[in-house]
């Protein structure tokens, strides 16, 4: 049975977006209730006090795995480093930190590269790295997938349905205008923003899905298997809204259980 959808968007009495947040899924062993694995719901460009919470939180945990796609070899010290270290590490991909950088500052947001304490001692890397990644996507063929989806129209999948958020948001075409009309700009295209971002995950679409989340998935929990052979017990995962879904059922299915959620404000809109 699929995980219950979490919705991201807080919107007011009337439907509209007020802010974008960040679950957290709180879950325990059922036959070790004092072994526990929280799922964080990562947001990759954010208000500042969204990444001090979560400094502020990660420091309880005994083990926080985080994602980084970086060159192979990377090691998390090096993420931590200053920014022209850190600049040169990922000057190889660098088009995934262009483009989130890109991003975030066009929305007037802060960076999870910038603002996150990747340095803290709890921290473990726990993902694929660049190369590794890009020779996945090539076996399993989905560059091919993804021009026929994106040029040839193919539907591969059923749509979700959309919250009164959505559902209140103008049409495409209209956007424009409200955006030249629209006092606060910044904002306004942070809603419009944020309200996609929420639809696209909400209908589980992700370009390069088996690569991106599932295969990536499979290295952070058998990183989650190692941590616990070694004896820790409270543990935090910090990955993608998109592989949370993905994460929280193969946790289920080896006997994990969902014991609360939580939502951390992300976005003000």
């Amino acid at each position: 049975m699929p995980p219950e959808r979490i919705e991201i968007l807080a919107v007011d009495d009337a439907g509209n977006p007020v802010a974008l947040t960040s679950p957290v899924i709180r879950m325990e062993k059922e036959d070790d209730p004092a072994l526990t694995v929280d799922l964080f719901a990562a947001i990759h460009f954010a208000d500042p006090g969204y990444y001090e919470e979560l400094n502020r939180r990660f420091v309880q945990y005994d083990a926080v795995l985080v994602e980084m796609i970086a060159p192979k070899g990377t090691k998390l010290a090096q993420i931590a480093a200053p920014s022209a270290r850190k600049t040169a590490i990922f000057s190889r991909i660098g088009f995934l930190e262009t483009l989130q950088r890109s991003m975030g500052n066009a929305l007037g947001l802060a960076n999870q590269l910038d603002a996150i304490d990747y340095a803290a001692p709890n921290m473990v890397l726990a993902d694929m790295d660049a190369e590794t990644l890009f020779t996945r996507i090539s076996e399993n063929g989905e560059v091919g997938q993804f021009l026929r989806e994106t040029f040839l129209g193919e539907d591969s999948g059923e749509t979700g349905t959309p919250s009164a958020a959505e559902e209140n948001l103008p049409e495409p075409a209209s956007h424009w205008i409200d955006f030249l009309l629209a006092r606060d700009k910044q904002k306004f295209v942070r809603r419009v923003f944020a309200v996609e971002l929420a639809h696209s995950l909400n209908e589980g679409k992700t370009p390069f899905e088996k690569s991106l989340i599932r295969d990536r998935n499979t290295i952070v929990l058998g990183e989650l298997a190692r941590q616990i052979e070694m004896g820790k017990k409270k543990i935090a995962v910090f990955y993608g809204s998109a592989h949370i879904p993905d994460i929280q059922t193969r946790l289920e299915d080896a006997g994990f259980r969902v014991t609360g959620t939580d939502q951390i404000v992300a976005w003000r809109l």
